[in-house]
């Protein structure tokens, strides 16, 4: 089973996300913070990393991203980032910072729950 961290702030959004991506057939980690999310990383062997860019902090999930990066923390099948702004400058942002997959707002859940069950491999359930 791959090992999926969720970083979101709002906490609605976060257990919507959940219960979603748990569907998908991963092990799933909550997180609301960029600092949170680097422990994680830290302590566990992370498949794949799904942020939110606005967190609500003066961090973003691209800072998070960037973090990861640069402390070797990067996961292991890529990064997922959830974001409401789809201009050229933000995809291209993401991008740079080694986003694998860019999911504009707003999104079926379902959607999402596929997509990263194709990005990590893992069975989905029915």
């Amino acid at each position: 089973m791959k090992n999926v961290l969720l970083v979101e702030d709002d906490g609605d959004i976060a257990v919507l996300l959940g219960f979603a991506l748990r569907g998908s057939g991963v092990r799933l980690e909550v997180v609301a913070t960029v600092d949170a999310a680097l422990d994680v990383l830290a302590r566990r062997e992370t498949d794949l990393l799904v942020t939110d860019v606005r967190l609500g902090t003066r961090e973003t999930g691209l800072d998070l991203v960037l973090h990861a990066r640069a402390l070797g923390l990067e996961p292991l099948d890529g990064v997922v980032v959830i974001s409401a702004s789809v201009m050229a400058e933000d995809l291209a942002a993401a991008q740079d910072a080694g986003v694998t997959e860019f999911v504009a707002k707003p999104f079926d859940v379902r959607a999402l729950a596929r997509r990263v069950a194709a990005v990590t491999g893992s069975p989905q359930a029915a």
